[in-house]
C-alpha cells in the first residue's frame, strides 16, 4: 500500500507556512518545487516529492528511511532517478543496547555511514541512479560544523557506491567563505537566498540549488526511458568538491555570476 507522505507537518514548519513562506517549510520540499519549475517545459519529466518533516537517519523509531527507500525503489512505478537530501535533523545521539552513542564520535560516524551506504545500496540494487545532495552552510557555527562533518560522510560513502554527490555548501558562501544570507540568484541578481532562521532556503535560494542539480539530472535523462519520473526523496527536514561540470555548464554559471 502506498505510504501517505503528506499528512505530517511539524509546528516549526507550520510557523513558516503561517508566514506564507512555504518554500522554507522543509529544504527538500523547496528543492523539489524548484526542480519541478526548472523542468516545467518538459511534460515527460515528473518530479515527485517524498518528504517527512523532522526526520533523518538517526531516529528509525520516529521514521524509518531505509524502509521508505525500499518502498520507493521497489514500487511498480519506481523512479528513473532519485535525489536525496538528509541530515539537518541528525544532530543527536544513536542508542545502542540502551546506551547513548555520542554525536560525531567514531562509533557514531560508523553507524551513520552504514545507514548512508544502505540507502545507496537500495537504489543501486534496483539500477536507479541516485544523486545525493550535500547540506548547505548554516548561520550558526556549531550547526555548520556538524553539517560539514555529515557532508564528509555523505561524500565518502557516496563515492564508494558510485553515487553522484552534489555540493550545496559553496553556492551559499560569501566572498570570504562565510555564511551568506544574500547572494546572486540563478539570473545573477542579488537576492535573499536563506530564510531568517539561518537554515532553510527562500524560493530564490532553493531555485539556485536546483540549478546546480539540473545538469546531473539532464545527463541522467539522456539515457532514460521516454517517461522520466524524478523521485525527490527527503531524508530529513533536509564540504565537498562540486561535481565536475561540462564546459557549457561552467560557461553558463559564469555568465550568471554564480561562480
Amino acid at each position: 500500500r502506498p505510504r501517505d507522505w503528506s499528512s505530517d507537518v511539524c509546528s516549526s514548519d507550520l510557523a513558516f507556512e503561517a508566514a506564507h513562506d512555504d518554500y522554507s517549510a522543509i529544504m527538500l520540499k523547496a528543492l523539489a518545487a524548484r526542480l519541478a519549475e526548472a523542468f516545467a517545459e518538459k511534460p515527460e519529466v515528473n518530479v515527485q516529492r517524498r518528504a517527512r518533516e523532522n526526520s533523518g537517519l538517526v531516529r528509525e523509531d520516529y521514521f524509518d528511511w531505509l524502509r521508505a527507500a525500499r518502498d520507493i525503489a521497489g514500487a511498480a512505478d519506481r523512479p528513473n532517478l532519485a535525489v536525496i537530501m538528509v541530515g539537518s535533523n541528525d544532530r543527536q545521539v544513536f542508542r545502542e543496547a540502551g546506551a547513548p552513542v555520542e554525536l560525531r564520535s567514531a562509533r557514531w560516524q560508523q553507524l551513520y555511514g552504514e545507514r548512508v551506504e544502505a540507502i545507496t545500496r537500495i537504489f543501486n540494487d534496483r539500477k536507479i541512479p541516485l544523486v545525493w545532495v550535500g547540506l548547505p552552510i548554516m548561520k550558526n557555527d556549531r550547526f555548520s560544523a556538524d553539517m560539514a562533518a555529515f557532508n564528509e560522510i555523505f561524500k565518502e560513502r557516496a563515492s564508494r557506491a558510485g553515487t553522484t554527490f552534489i555540493d550545496a555548501w559553496e553556492p551559499f558562501l560569501d566572498d570570504r567563505g562565510l555564511y551568506a544570507a544574500y547572494g546572486p540568484d540563478v539570473n545573477g541578481q542579488f537576492q535573499k537566498l536563506r530564510a531568517g532562521d539561518g537554515v532553510h532556503f527562500t524560493r530564490a535560494g532553493a531555485r539556485k540549488l536546483a540549478f546546480f542539480l539540473e545538469a546531473e539530472i539532464r545527463r541522467a535523462m539522456d539515457g532514460a526511458r521516454p517517461k522520466v519520473d524524478l523521485e525527490v526523496a527527503a531524508l530529513a527536514a533536509q564540504q565537498a568538491p562540486a561535481a565536475p561540470r561540462s564546459e557549457e555548464h561552467t560557461s553558463e554559471l559564469q555568465s550568471r555570476g554564480l561562480i
